[in-house]
C-alpha cells in the first residue's frame, strides 16, 4: 500500500510538472486552465491505465498464488512480478501524458535523476530485498539476528523485514515478546546477518559447571556426563551426520563428537567444566534449564556431597615469622 501511495505521489507530481513546462510558459491563467482542460483526457486515460494495471496485478497474484502453492520462492516472485507491472503501468501512463517519445525519454532521464537522488534508501533497501532472495540470507520462518534484533522472519517486503522478537531487554534469555520488529532490508548491505536455521537448524551450545579443587574431578565428570546422556539420548547423531555433510561439502576438516564433550579450565581457586553439546536452535532454553536442573539435583544427592564439593568464596592466611619464613599454625598448636 505505501509503495502504491508513492507511485500516485510521484506522478502527480509528474503531472504538475510536464503540465507547467508544457502550458505554463508566456500564457495568462485564462490559458492554462484551457490547457489543463484539454490536456485531461489524457490524464483520464493515464489514470485509467493505473486502475487497470492494478487490477491486473490483484488478478496474476491470485493466479501465482495458487499455481505456486508453497514454493519457496513463490511470494517473491509475485511481489517482483506486481513491482514489474507497476513500473510498466507506470511508463505506460507517462507516454500517454509526454506524448512524444523524445520529450518522453528526456523527461524520463531528469525524473529518473530526481527520484534516484530523493529515494536513496529505498533504493538501497530495494537492493537488499534483491539480495535476500537471490542469495537466500534468510527466509520466512528462519531464526536471524541482526544488531541487536533476534527472532523469527515473519515477513519479507521491498523495502523490509518483519521479525517476530525472540528474546529482548525484558528478559535474560530467549523468549518470545510479542513484538514485531520492522528492519530495512539494506543491513544485509551494511552489516552481519546471523542464521540459525538456514541450512542448519542446530547450534551447539555449553553449560558450565563450576566446582572446588578438593572435589573428586574425574567423579564430577562422569556424573556430568551421566546427566546429558540421560536427557539428551541419541538426539545428537542424526544432526551430527548432516552436519558433518554440510561441512565436507564446504571442504572442511573438523572433528565432531556424535556425544555430548566435556572441557576443562582452571581458575584462581576452582575448577570450570565446560558441556558441549548439539541442540536444536529453538530448543535451546528448554534443554539447558531442564539439564541444569538434572545436575543441581545430582550433585545434591546424600552419596555425592562428599565428593562434589561447591565453589564458595575462599580466603588464605599465611603466618609468617620474624624471619620471613612461614608459621605452620597445626604445629604450633595456636
Amino acid at each position: 500500500m505505501r509503495i502504491r501511495t508513492s507511485i500516485g505521489f510521484i506522478i502527480a507530481i509528474i503531472v504538475l510538472l510536464v503540465l507547467t513546462y508544457k502550458y505554463g510558459q508566456d500564457r495568462s491563467l485564462i490559458d492554462f486552465k484551457d490547457s489543463f482542460i484539454e490536456f485531461l483526457p489524457k490524464l483520464l486515460t493515464a489514470l485509467l491505465i493505473l486502475v487497470l494495471a492494478q487490477v491486473v496485478i490483484q488478478l496474476s497474484k491470485i493466479v501465482l498464488t495458487r499455481i505456486l502453492g508453497r514454493f519457496e520462492s513463490s511470494y517473491a516472485i509475485v511481489q517482483l512480478l506486481s513491482l514489474f507491472l507497476n513500473i510498466i503501468a507506470v511508463l505506460a501512463a507517462l507516454s500517454v501524458l509526454v506524448g512524444k517519445v523524445s520529450s518522453f525519454v528526456t523527461s524520463l532521464g531528469l525524473i529518473g535523476l530526481g527520484i534516484t537522488w530523493a529515494l536513496q534508501t529505498p533504493i538501497v533497501c530495494f537492493t537488499g530485498w534483491i539480495l535476500i532472495n537471490v542469495k537466500r540470507y534468510y527466509r520466512v520462518g528462519d531464526r536471524i539476528k541482526v544488531n541487536e534484533i533476534y527472532g523469527d522472519v515473519s515477513q519479507i517486503d521491498f523495502l523490509n523485514t518483519t521479525v517476530w522478537e525472540y528474546g529482548s531487554t525484558w528478559f535474560t534469555a530467549e523468549q518470545p515478546s510479542g513484538r514485531l520488529i520492522t528492519i530495512p532490508n539494506s543491513v544485509v548491505l551494511q552489516g552481519a546477518v546471523i542464521n540459525y536455521t538456514r541450512d542448519f537448524e542446530f547450534v551447539w551450545d555449553e553449560i558450565t559447571v563450576s566446582m572446588s579443587y578438593e572435589s573428586d574431578l574425574a567423579f564430577t565428570k562422569e556424573r556430568v556426563m551421566f546427566v546429558a546422556r540421560k536427557i539428551l539420548g541419541d538426539s545428537m547423531a542424526v544432526p551430527i551426520k548432516q552436519y558433518r555433510e554440510i561441512l565436507a561439502k564446504s571442504h572442511i576438516d573438523y572433528r565432531i563428537s556424535e556425544e555430548p564433550e566435556i572441557f576443562l579450565t582452571f581458575e584462581d581457586s576452582w575448577l570450570n567444566i565446560y558441556l558441549r553439546y548439539l541442540v536444536g536452535a529453538r530448543d535451546r532454553r528448554a534443554v539447558k534449564t531442564e539439564i541444569l536442573e538434572a545436575i543441581f539435583y545430582e550433585f545434591g544427592k546424600p552419596e555425592n556431597i562428599d565428593r562434589i564439593k561447591p565453589v564458595y568464596p575462599r580466603s588464605q592466611i599465611q603466618r609468617i615469622d620474624v624471619s620471613g619464613m612461614p608459621v605452620d599454625v597445626s604445629k604450633s598448636g595456636e
